[in-house]
């Protein structure tokens, strides 16, 4: 009988490939050559399932994002119903390089970044990637908290999570250059996260 192949996990692979190669030397450099021999199989493989480099390229940004949304479940995965403050925190958290799966990560986002720059389709994905549509969530979370009267009345939601965002991804490459620590990037967004949700006293 023959061996069943799972044509989506082979995807996954070859999009695993792209993101080691492009954390360590960027994305221009990478070949379809390259990402075949970083797989572990041969170049007609990786040419089977991806036309074009460009092809593979959105398909492992796009893979990437779903990647995290998992971990950001993983991270929410408590037992019970998350706070609107953990499921703000788990999500930004993923940005954050803490550690060298995130570190690898946050690599892969800028490497993708700078070929963006140059690359109109990959730019448009990047604007497609949910960003917008998860800045719109957690402002109504924060919204919904205020109007539970547990976050202050006077926040701007929009512009809170505007400022939480830019510190998980402003400060990111911080990180990874070393002029700034993971952990005190963490602390930043936890100010800012006990501004918005005061601890009960």
């Amino acid at each position: 009988m023959p061996k069943l192949v799972d044509h989506e996990q082979r995807r996954r692979e070859i999009a695993a490939a792209v993101w080691r190669l492009a954390s360590v030397s960027g994305l221009e450099s990478v070949s379809l050559r390259q990402v075949a021999a970083e797989a572990g199989v041969s170049m007609r493989l990786v040419q089977y399932y991806f036309e074009t480099k460009h092809g593979m390229l959105l398909y492992a940004l796009k893979h990437l994002n779903e990647v995290l949304e998992q971990q950001v479940r993983a991270r929410l995965d408590l037992g019970r119903e998350p706070t609107p403050r953990e499921i703000i925190r788990a999500t930004l958290v993923e940005l954050v390089p803490v550690d060298e799966r995130s570190r690898m990560v946050s690599l892969v986002f800028i490497a993708f970044f700078v070929r963006a720059l140059n690359d109109p389709a990959l730019s448009e994905a990047f604007r497609g990637d949910g960003t917008d549509e998860l800045a719109a969530f957690f402002a109504t979370l924060i919204r919904d908290s205020q109007a539970l009267g547990t976050s202050p009345a006077w926040l701007h939601p929009e512009r809170e999570v505007a400022t939480l965002m830019a510190v998980a991804n402003g400060m990111g490459p911080d990180v990874l250059v070393g002029t700034v620590t993971a952990e005190e990037v963490l602390a930043t967004l936890d100010y800012n996260l006990d501004r918005i949700f005061p601890p009960p006293h």
